[in-house]
């Protein structure tokens, strides 16, 4: 199959559904910790439903544990439950404008030196 033919959010599920499909197959009795490093950029919420359906199969059938960082909102709205990386805590997002929120705050978290006034977005 040529990828080169595909957009990118197709290339990037042939190619993630190809690597789950390997870890399928992966003959180990241990432990396995996947990391997907922004794996969103050009998927579809259709394609992210799928990934994370595949996930959540692959993960009930063997001791595997997915972290994914992600800046695309459906990853959340799918999931519910995060990890915060701005303080290592879990919690629930409910809605986009939670969503927001911690990703404004976050920022005026992780650059204090240039205070950056995103009160014009804040909409929600």
């Amino acid at each position: 199959m040529n990828v080169k033919s595909f957009s990118e959010g197709q290339a990037i599920i042939h190619y993630l559904f190809s690597f789950l499909q390997d870890i399928k197959e992966l003959e180990t009795d241990k432990d396995v910790v996947v990391l997907l490093d922004e794996i969103d950029s050009g998927l579809s919420a259709e394609n992210i439903n799928m990934l994370l359906w595949q996930m959540k199969e692959l993960s009930e059938s063997r001791n595997i544990q997915f972290f994914i960082s992600t800046n695309h909102y459906h990853f959340v709205y799918v999931v519910k439950e995060v990890l915060n990386m701005y303080d290592g805590k879990f919690i629930k997002i409910d809605s986009y404008g939670e969503y927001f929120k911690l990703l404004n705050d976050g920022i005026q978290t992780m650059d204090k030196s240039h205070k950056r006034d995103f009160t014009f977005l804040d909409v929600y």
